[in-house]
Formats: C-alpha cells, structure tokens, sequence
C-alpha cells in the first residue's frame, strides 16, 4: 500500500513540472535559509560546553562603586583565585585567567603576541582544553616555561614536534622553555589564547619589580577568577559566602579610599550570551540576537510552508475530479488523506535534501562572510535534525491540503461545479495575507538595517580617519628615544616660526 502511495505521488509530480517545481524551490529556500541559521545557532548555543566539570564552574564578577561611579565589570582581585578554596570549603578549586601581551623573541625573529594568557598551574586540569604534548599537571609548573597552540608552534618551529624543549624569549628579558603543545583554543570557547605563560612568572615579577604580594591583592578587577562550586546546586550560598570574606579582608581599604565591591558568580555556560560586563571577553555574543535570528528561521520556515499550502490549494480544483472518481470507486477519506500527506512527505524530503546540498555549498561564503568556521557533516545528529525536518514540513505544510483536497463531494466535483466553502476560502485567503504582511515586514525591515549601515559607514567622524595612524610600540626604547627626538624636532620648528 506505500509503495503504492508513493508510486502515485511521484507520477503526479512528474505530470505536473511546473508546480512540483515551484513547490520544491519554495520549500528549497526556506529550508536552506533556516539549516543556515540554524548551524549558526548551534555554535552560538555550544559555547563552553566542552569542559568536564563545566556545571561547577562559576567565574566570579563584580560590581564596583565609588563617590563617582559605579560598574559591573568581568575582572576581580588576584587574591580572590589564590585564598577563597584555602577560606571556604564550598570552592573546591579556583584558576585565575590574565589577558596579556608579549614581545617574543626566536632566534633572529621577533613577534608581538596579543592573544596570550597568564594563568595558574592548573588551567589544563581545571578547564577541558586539550594538550597534544605535556602533562597537564607540569606544563606550567615552573616559573620558565610556557605552551604554545598548535598554531602558534607551527609559526615559530615548523612543527609541533620540533617545540618542545625549544626556548623563546619574552619581553626582551625573560628566556622561556616550551613544555607544552595545546590544540588551537577551540571557537565556541570565550577563553581564546595561542600562548600560556604560568601565573609564576607574573608573580615573579611583582614580587622583584613592583615590589608586592600579588596573591593578597583583594581589591581591582584584573584576572577573570573562575572557580568550581563543591555543590553546584547551592552556588547562591558559596556567592554570599564569597562576599564575606572578600569584605572581610578589604573592609579597611574600601573604608579608606570610600569605595565598595560586591561580587556575583556566572555560570561559565551563560558567559558569552549572558554577559556584556566591562572588560569582558572580546568574542561574547548577544541573547537578544539569537532569539531574534530565531524567530526570522522559525518564520521563514513557516513561510515556505504556507507557500506550499496555497499553492497546493490554489490548484485543488485541478485534484477535484480524481479525488472524487476515487471515492466513487471505494476510497476512503482516511485512504485519501494518507495518500495527500504521502505526496508532501515526497516535496518536503526532495526540498529538504535540496537545502542541505545548498547549504553546504554555501557554507564556505557563509563562514567567510561571518569571519568565523562553520560546518555541516553527516553525523547522527543532523541526520536526526534533517528527519525532524521533514516530518516537520510533511505535517504543517501537508495537514490542510490534505484534509481539503480529501473532504471534496463527488455528486458536485464530477458535474464541474468545483468551488471551495466560504470557510476555507478565509483560510486560504488569510494564509496569503500572513505570508505578504511578513514578508514586507522583513524586507522593510531589512532596507532599514541597510540604510543604517550605510549611514554608519559614511558619516562624518569629524577627522580624516585616512590620515590618522595608530603605532602600538609596546614599550620599546628605541621607539620612545625615535618619539622623544621627532617631539623635540617638532618644537624647535614651531618655535621658528613663530
């Protein structure tokens, strides 16, 4: 009997090309479209989750007031990282994270390294990034040693290989062994870094230059501090507690310089859609977005679907007379709506493998156009995703059809004098309404953000950004001596023309 069913199906849209294409290409785009938002959405949706004990572990933030201002930022004081598991039974670890800069030096070569991290000894134990050479338990045990990405040991040696054991120096000064050899820092991680320089070495420095104990220093907002609550259901309570005796020991400075912190943990999970605090990570997206995008896939899908649906209707009368010789002769309106949910079962599976193969053909721009890599592969999942999305699409856009095209009366529809009822004349009629007011809408919509844009992009700053040069020397002396001289040079100019 469904091979029946499917036989029919297949013979009516060979018959009828026209329609069973446009159908199809409606179905096709509106598919492509939501995969492509969806792929999106899942990478948004997956940051963080890759670390084993992710649900324990919080990242502590605060909010900061003084006499003349007050903001909540992402940082905290080094001391929190390195006292509250010693104070408090609820932490059971903690692992400090500084976002740094360094000069690196090898052999004859020299790079300027924005994204690197300073962090305590047991970063690789305490989150789930992955060495590929080194134990997790050593690599930054000593206060010269450091790991490099996959990435970044490429660049500097070759090959991963060829690193270990090799030695850079840093910030001119500082000769540095390479223990370790992580993966790239994945994308959907708000932690991004190509190098790891142990918190010893910070400390290293503070304690020699600036002359302090930077594991006492309660107050400011420098590292991210994250730990792991003991019982993360009762994380509120290890909040409050961690509140107490950061006030406890910074009651004096706060009272002297008139200023107060109050602390608040974030769940690692909501960090890059949940929080927009100063200083925060670089990469953080937005939730707001992503409901938005949400809302735009789930729409157009619902589009495509009313698309099918009126012209499946539009063209009742053209299935008028076979529907009726078919009851004539013995079938049922069960039969019948089964053979109709057959034949949406056939467009949507066509269009769904259709917009799959467009999808991954556009992928490539896609992920150009958004800077970041996205893809599609074949796994158990999305093929569950890609048969949900059929069934979905057979029994939205297949449930009125078919209930109408089943529902005709054979003594009218042979006599040709076919017409739909009052009633499904609204729905049809309200179906296109629906479909052109949203359309409109996010047309509109989409010439406004356009116009937007471009008003952005072409008003003026007030200053010619062509002619405005920005030189990042990190502390170089021979750039400041170059700088001090032009300066000077400059003065005496002015000085004569005067």
């Amino acid at each position: 009997m469904i091979k029946n069913y499917f036989k029919i199906a297949w013979r009516n849209l060979t018959r009828n090309k026209t329609f069973a294409s446009l159908n199809i290409f409606g179905l096709t785009i509106g598919i492509a479209v939501c995969v492509l938002i969806g792929i999106w959405l899942q990478k948004e949706l997956s940051y963080d989750n890759f670390h084993p004990n992710g649900k324990q572990i919080f990242r502590i933030a605060n909010t900061f007031k003084s006499e003349s201002e007050s903001f909540s930022q992402a940082g905290s004081g080094c001391a929190l990282g390195a006292q509250l598991p010693k104070q408090l039974p609820s932490i059971q670890s903690a692992c400090r994270v500084f976002t740094e800069t360094f000069k690196v030096k090898t052999g004859n070569d020299q790079f300027i390294e924005s994204n690197a991290i300073i962090v305590d000894s047991n970063f690789f134990k305490f989150f789930g990034f992955r060495l590929k050479k080194g134990q997790p338990t050593n690599v930054l045990a000593m206060a010269d040693h450091l790991v490099l990405s996959e990435k970044l040991a490429v660049k500097y040696f070759g090959n991963a290989d060829n690193a270990i054991g090799r030695t850079v120096l840093i910030d001119n000064e500082y000769p540095m062994m390479v223990a370790g050899i992580c993966e790239n820092s994945p994308m959907n991680s708000h932690i991004q870094f190509d190098m790891v320089v142990p918190f010893a070495h910070l400390r290293r420095i503070a304690t020699e230059k600036w002359k302090f104990d930077i594991d006492n220093a309660w107050s400011g907002g420098w590292p991210f501090t994250y730990v792991q609550v003991a019982d993360p259901s009762k994380w509120e309570q290890a909040e409050k507690q961690v509140n107490s005796v950061v006030a406890h020991f910074s009651e004096k400075e706060w009272k002297e310089n008139k200023m107060t912190y109050s602390y608040f943990f974030q769940p690692i999970h909501d960090i890059h859609l949940k929080s927009h605090l100063r200083y925060d990570a670089a990469n953080n997206g937005s939730l707001a977005r992503v409901k938005i995008f949400t809302i735009i896939g789930i729409i157009v899908l619902l589009l495509a679907c009313i698309n099918y649906v009126n012209l499946t209707t539009a063209g009742a009368i053209r299935r008028a007379k076979e529907t009726s010789v078919r009851k004539v002769v013995g079938a049922t309106k069960v039969l019948l709506v089964r053979q109709f949910f057959t034949e949406t079962f056939l467009v949507s599976a066509i269009a769904v493998l259709l917009g799959v193969l467009t999808v991954k053909l556009l992928l490539p721009v896609f992920s150009q156009w958004l800077g970041q890599s996205y893809s599609f592969d074949f796994s158990q999942t999305n093929l569950l995703i890609i048969s949900a999305f059929i069934l979905f699409i057979s029994v939205t856009a297949g449930v009125y059809p078919a209930f109408i095209l089943s529902s005709f009366k054979p003594a009218i529809s042979l006599k040709g004098n076919f017409s739909l009822s009052n009633r499904g004349n609204f729905i049809r009629k309200s179906l296109v309404l629906f479909q052109f007011t949203i359309g409109i809408a996010l047309i509109a919509s989409l010439i406004i953000i356009t116009q937007q844009m471009q008003f952005i992009k072409n008003k003026s700053l007030g200053f010619n950004g062509k002619a405005v040069v920005e030189v990042k020397f990190f502390g170089e002396d021979a750039v400041k001596s170059i700088y001090i001289e032009c300066k000077q040079t400059c003065t005496k100019r002015s000085g004569r023309l005067r």
